[in-house]
C-alpha cells in the first residue's frame, strides 16, 4: 500500500505537470518554479508534499520526448499480448463448464440439488459420492472431517442414502464406510426430505462386499 500510495501521487504530479507542457507555460521556468519550492526551508503537509526524488522524475518527464513510433511499437507489442491472454481465459472457462457439465452427468448431482449442496473436494465412485471440510486419502483409507456420503442403493429399497457425519473413513479397498456421531438417511429421489424411508444415527459402520454389488448384499452396523 505505501508504494502504491507513492506512485498515485506521482502519477497525479505528471498529469499536473502534462497540463503546464500543453499551455503556453514556459518548461524551464516551471522547472525553476518547482526547484524553488522544494528547496525551501518549510512545507505545507496540507497540500502536495514536494519531495526530491518526485523533483528529479518530474523533470526528466518533463523534457522527454515523446516519439510516436515508440508509443506505435508499444501498442503493437501489446496487442498479441491480450490476445493470448484472452485465449487462454476463453480455454479456462470452456475447461470449467466442461467439469460443469460433466458434474451435471453424474448420477450424484441431482441428489446434491435435491439437497441444496455443491460439490467442493469430494471424492467420486461408482456408487459412493463423499466430501468434506478436510478430505484426504492415506493408504487407501479416506478420512473426511464434517463429511457427507452418499450411497447409491439398487434394491429398491430406496435410490440412495445420505450420510453427514463429523467424521467419516471410507476403507476404499475393503468397502468399509465408518461414521462418527452420523446421521443416515434412505430416500427415493421423488421422496421429501422431510420424509425419509429409514434414519439412523450415532456411530456407523457400514461394509460393502462390492461397489458392484447390490446394497441387499451389505452389511450396515448400527451403534
Amino acid at each position: 500500500m505505501w508504494f502504491y500510495n507513492k506512485e498515485i501521487r506521482l502519477n497525479h504530479e505528471y498529469l499536473a505537470d502534462n497540463e503546464v507542457i500543453n499551455s503556453d507555460i514556459n518548461i524551464y521556468d516551471y522547472q525553476n518554479f518547482m526547484a524553488s519550492i522544494a528547496f525551501r526551508n518549510h512545507s505545507s503537509y496540507l497540500t502536495s508534499n514536494f519531495n526530491y526524488s518526485f523533483i528529479k522524475k518530474r523533470f526528466i518527464m518533463l523534457t522527454k520526448k515523446k516519439s510516436s513510433t515508440r508509443t506505435f511499437v508499444k501498442g503493437t507489442v501489446l496487442v498479441p499480448v491480450f490476445a493470448f491472454l484472452a485465449i487462454v481465459i476463453s480455454c479456462n472457462q470452456e475447461e470449467v463448464i466442461s467439469e460443469q457439465s460433466v458434474e451435471q452427468t453424474e448420477w450424484w448431482h441431482p441428489i446434491l440439488q435435491k439437497h441444496n449442496l455443491k460439490p467442493v473436494a469430494f471424492n467420486n465412485f461408482e456408487r459412493v459420492f463423499e466430501m468434506g471440510e478436510y478430505n484426504s486419502i492415506n493408504n487407501g483409507v479416506c478420512t473426511l472431517e464434517n463429511g457427507v456420503a452418499i450411497i447409491k442403493v439398487n434394491d429398491g429399497s430406496m435410490d440412495y442414502m445420505m450420510i453427514v457425519a463429523s467424521h467419516i473413513e471410507h476403507d476404499i479397498e475393503n468397502n468399509i464406510l465408518k461414521m462418527g456421531s452420523g446421521l443416515a438417511k434412505g430416500y427415493y429421489m421423488d421422496t421429501d426430505l422431510a420424509e425419509p424411508i429409514i434414519t439412523m444415527s450415532g456411530d456407523m459402520e457400514m461394509t460393502l462386499t462390492d461397489v458392484n454389488d447390490e446394497t441387499k448384499n451389505s452389511k450396515v452396523k448400527n451403534n
